[in-house]
């Protein structure tokens, strides 16, 4: 029996057609997805060795630092190639900033460039040992009162002695060891870093850079002074600036203010790193001033109030003073020049109040030998130094020192009598200073240096 004939659609043959276009897409889309997939991998690829790039020239970077710095003396250098042992090559620059040494390192691996920034000092010297160091070698040092010493002692041959005063016992504490030297165990300090920079900063103001913006002598919104720069990010001024906000003003990049007559801070302003700060005369600093390594100079003084909390190098001719609140973090420097005229030496650093130091104040020796030397280093019964004092003169102790103090002489006066080398009611802890501590160049011959800041830039 025949079966019938039917017409009409024949589904196999409906499938067999439609399975073409739908094998042709597939294809596509495998062909697509392949060279994703490949392309995907060449990324990822390219990325991985941009990332083996990236890290490897900032570690050439970062090296070239260190090999500078271990196989170089300490110069300014606007470009200087350093090729380190494997083969890699990078870019430095280098310059003083106050007593520190500022360098920048660039590196170039494959296609990416990396450029790190770090501040370097020195690692103390063997003087920091001591809670004290007392140069004066014909006067034994006298402690009384309720004066306490932790730490070992360094002094002349006379060594120390515990003094009644006026009729009152000694009820302090001297804990640690004192050791005593034939000569005075006071080094002299190097103080060519900080004058050499105290002349190229004073040149600034007597020739200033050409890209300078002038501005007239007069009262300045701080918000609005990012405005007023030009490409160098300098301003200067033949007279007095005030620099004022009556709310909050952060600068974004660091700047330079340059005045032939005084600068005055006043508000809550935070500068950006590296920010300069020169004057001809004076610079005041009034309310809450914020921001990390400054550097701050004036011919006369520089005086510091209220609540400033901020870190930076502050040079002055003849007086910088802190009082109220005002904080300066480590690493601060106060260094004092000192005014020398008819063979005497005068000036001051002055810590009143609440106020605090976490760093170091410097009193060096003066230029011209043969100088009476007046200058001294005063700290009050409530202010503190966090850190380490250097004087080559006289030190007037009240307050706290955590560290050390390496001085020529103490000094104080109880009417009506001068006492020298006496020391009455202060504290010293030599332990508690920073356990980074760290001095500014000219304190050591040693070549060890220690970063204080770093960033990749």
């Amino acid at each position: 029996m025949k079966t019938p004939y039917k017409t009409g659609n024949n589904p196999d043959n409906s499938e067999s057609g439609g399975a073409l276009p739908f094998a042709l897409i597939l294809i596509s889309l495998i062909i697509v997805m392949t060279g994703l997939i490949f392309s995907g991998f060449v990324m990822q690829h390219r990325y991985i060795q941009y990332s083996i790039d990236a890290t490897q020239a900032r570690y050439t970077a970062e090296g070239a630092v260190f090999y500078y710095l271990n196989s170089d003396t300490l110069v300014a250098r606007d470009s200087l190639e350093v090729i380190l042992p494997d083969s890699n090559r990078a870019v430095i620059q280098s310059e003083f900033f106050g007593g520190f040494f500022k360098i920048t390192s660039t590196a170039k691996i494959g296609n990416s460039i990396k450029k790190v920034e770090k501040l370097v000092s020195k690692s103390p010297d063997s003087l920091y040992n001591y809670a004290v160091v007392l140069g004066d070698v014909f006067s034994r040092l006298n402690a009384t009162g309720e004066v306490i010493i932790t730490g070992d002692i360094l002094t002349g041959p006379l060594g120390v002695r515990e003094n009644a005063f006026r009729g009152k016992q000694f009820s302090g504490s001297l804990n640690g060891m004192v050791h005593t030297h034939d000569g005075s165990p006071l080094f002299a300090y190097n103080r060519t870093f900080y004058d050499n920079e105290a002349d190229r900063l004073e040149r600034m103001i007597t020739d200033p850079p050409p890209v300078a913006r002038r501005l007239p002598p007069g009262r300045y919104r701080a918000e609005d002074i990012m405005n007023l720069t030009n490409d160098g990010n300098i301003i200067y001024s033949e007279g007095d600036l005030e620099l004022f906000t009556t709310g909050k003003s952060e600068w974004t990049e660091p700047l330079s203010i340059i005045s032939r007559g005084e600068i005055i801070l006043s508000g809550n302003i935070k500068y950006d790193d590296y920010s300069t700060f020169i004057s001809a005369t004076n610079i005041e600093i009034i309310g809450e001033l914020n921001g990390n390594h400054g550097l701050f100079f004036a011919k006369n003084g520089i005086q510091i109030k209220d609540t400033a909390n901020c870190s930076g190098q502050f040079i002055a001719g003849k007086n910088i003073e802190l009082s109220g609140n005002s904080y300066l973090n480590y690493p601060s420097v106060l260094f004092l020049m000192g005014e020398e005229k008819d063979a005497r030496r005068d000036g001051q650093i002055t810590l009143h109040d609440r106020s605090r130091l976490d760093g170091m104040a410097i009193n060096p020796l003066p230029r011209s030998t043969n100088t009476d030397d007046q200058s001294k280093i005063i700290i009050g019964e409530n202010a503190s130094v966090r850190g380490a004092i250097y004087n080559s003169s006289k030190t007037e102790l009240h307050g706290t020192v955590l560290g050390s103090v390496i001085t020529f002489q103490f000094y104080f006066y109880h009417s009506p009598t001068t006492y020298i080398n006496w020391v009455k009611d202060a504290e010293i802890y030599r332990q508690k200073r920073p356990d980074n501590f760290m001095s500014p160049l000219g304190f050591s011959s040693r070549n060890s240096f220690e970063i204080l800041k770093w960033k990749e830039i």
